[in-house]
């Protein structure tokens, strides 16, 4: 919908002259049949402290009737990306799918890009349909810097320089190149070292190279990841208040409104590995780096989840889950499937050589 239409009611209703008739503007949009647009439109309208409070209240309840909509929604979305619509016999020989189930314990907030809206701070929404949800790239960002502190808790104990080439590379090859190799400077308080007779570390220099070398990247340093993630629809929105305090007087002045979805069970994340750069390769090759990859997925969920939380805020308990359970399917490693456990799963992982 243009922004003309959303000019046109407003210019309609006389919303934006000095003379604002609230009735009738509210008359005039609640004929709109999207509850998203409607929510929209009031965004539009805040001028004084007066309007603002009004609209609030209004807002409110439109969350409630919205709240319905997007519960029917996300139950259609995941239905459509519902791990019994992929088997075994769906996935590709040298490929997994990994559902994992968990439970909301705090809320989760995310920052929405929306240009109008009633505050600054709403939740992310996928595009189309408005319901909120966490992005396949959001969770792409967070289970790679998983891996990578899980990584870098190990490489700090051991500072083995040739584990850390075969470590990090695993990481580039799951989840694809660093951007904008913003990771190279944490490796660069791991190992210092220079190359002979320049400024730059020889690490990640090295590195480069191991992987250029291993066709996980082009001469550019650019390549895809085998990992692809599918988004996590959520079914309810609701508000949240925080009032940052001063540090001198401790007193909070400005009280920030937040939309965040609530605590909740049987929420789920679904990924699915594809290891394209494998076709043709033997078939034991194959399995071994399968389990490599999974194992260091696996151990990324655990500490994500367990230790940090899924949300922005998380230091302030925002994004607080738990891992209720697991579904694997594969062909090239059946003997993992019936695993509803993460942590039975790593230790099996483990035992059968993906260490």
């Amino acid at each position: 919908m243009s922004y003309d239409f959303f000019m046109e009611i407003w210019k309609e209703t006389s919303y934006n002259s000095g003379k604002i008739n609230f009735n009738n503007f509210k008359n005039r949009i609640n004929k709109l049949e999207s509850n998203f647009m409607r929510i929209k439109l009031i965004s539009m309208g805040i001028f004084n402290k007066k309007t603002k409070d009004t609209l609030k209240n209004y807002y409110k309840e439109e969350i409630k009737i919205y709240n319905k909509y997007i519960t029917k929604q996300s139950k259609i979305m995941d239905d459509i990306l519902s791990v019994q619509l992929i088997e075994s016999d769906d996935i590709p020989n040298a490929s997994f799918f990994l559902s994992t189930e968990f439970d909301l314990k705090k809320p989760y907030i995310s920052r929405d890009d929306e240009e109008f809206y009633i505050h600054e701070n709403p939740v992310s929404k996928e595009k189309v349909f408005k319901i909120p949800y966490i992005r396949p790239s959001s969770w792409k960002g967070m289970i790679r810097w998983a891996a990578l502190m899980n990584l870098l808790k190990n490489m700090k104990e051991k500072k083995n320089r040739g584990e850390c080439l075969t470590r990090r590379s695993q990481i580039i090859r799951i989840f694809g190149n660093e951007k904008e190799n913003r990771e190279n400077r944490i490796f660069e308080e791991l190992f210092p070292e220079k190359l002979l007779g320049t400024n730059e570390n020889k690490f990640n220099h090295d590195f480069l190279e191991y992987i250029i070398k291993k066709n996980y990247v082009n001469k550019d340093g650019l390549g895809k990841g085998r990992l692809y993630f599918y988004p996590t629809f959520f079914g309810k929105i609701s508000l949240d208040i925080i009032n940052p305090h001063d540090r001198e007087i401790r007193i909070g002045r400005n009280p920030i409104t937040m939309e965040i979805v609530p605590e909740g069970k049987n929420r789920c994340l679904k990924l699915l590995y594809f290891p394209f750069d494998l076709l043709g390769e033997d078939k034991e090759i194959v399995k071994k780096e399968m389990k490599e990859d999974l194992l260091i997925i696996c151990n990324a969920l655990k500490l994500l989840f367990e230790e940090y939380g899924i949300s922005a805020k998380r230091t302030s308990g925002y994004g607080a889950a738990e891992i209720t359970k697991v579904t694997f399917e594969s062909k090239a490693l059946s003997e993992l499937r019936d695993i509803a456990d993460l942590d039975q799963l790593i230790k099996k992982i483990k035992s059968s050589g993906g260490d």
